[in-house]
């Protein structure tokens, strides 16, 4: 189930964010990062960001109503980025990782922004997250040479940006019939 986020889940939300940002970048960021991640201050972020945001944040429930993933998105934040929507983040908790929630987060933003009126979405994604850069590609996302640095600890790392088209129809009935032939 997906359904909307409110200040209530920040800490949730923070506590997902570093344990995905712990197993899904560990061998790409230095481990001092990864080790240096704060579910407090990112709850106070996430508090904040939630009080505040005209940006939409979902949260997908398993069957108990527990939070095991989310997604956020709006408005593009690139300068260059007028009238574009973007994918901010999307994280599960890496005992989902592979179970299509992702997917569905990611269809159901596709989709929120897409009625939102844009008609193009891109997000960013660090060029060595191959596991993440393949799964947005097969969602339809194309790199568009665009890249940015980052320094965690003293590495810098790029960041690429990925751009799709965004589709007209409802892609969540689609990929419900495809889960169930």
């Amino acid at each position: 189930m997906i359904i909307n986020a409110t200040i209530n889940d920040a800490n949730e939300i923070a506590r997902i964010h570093v344990e995905a940002w712990r197993a899904a970048y560990k061998g790409i960021v230095p481990d001092s990062y990864l080790l240096n991640l704060s579910i407090e201050k990112r709850t106070k972020n996430w508090h904040n960001a939630l009080s505040k945001s005209t940006n939409g944040t979902m949260l997908a429930l398993n069957q108990s109503d527990r939070i095991v993933g989310w997604v956020s998105f709006g408005s593009c934040r690139d300068d260059d980025g007028m009238g574009i929507g973007e994918i901010n983040a999307i994280y599960l908790l890496p005992d989902h990782w592979g179970k299509k929630i992702g997917k569905e987060l990611m269809i159901f933003a596709e989709s929120e922004l897409t009625n939102m009126g844009y008609k193009v979405i891109t997000l960013w994604v660090l060029e060595l997250n191959h596991r993440a850069r393949r799964f947005y590609e097969k969602l339809g996302y194309k790199y568009d040479g665009t890249a940015k640095k980052h320094n965690f600890d003293g590495l810098v790392l790029d960041e690429y940006r990925y751009r799709k088209t965004a589709q007209q129809g409802d892609a969540l009935e689609e990929l419900r019939e495809d889960e169930d032939s």
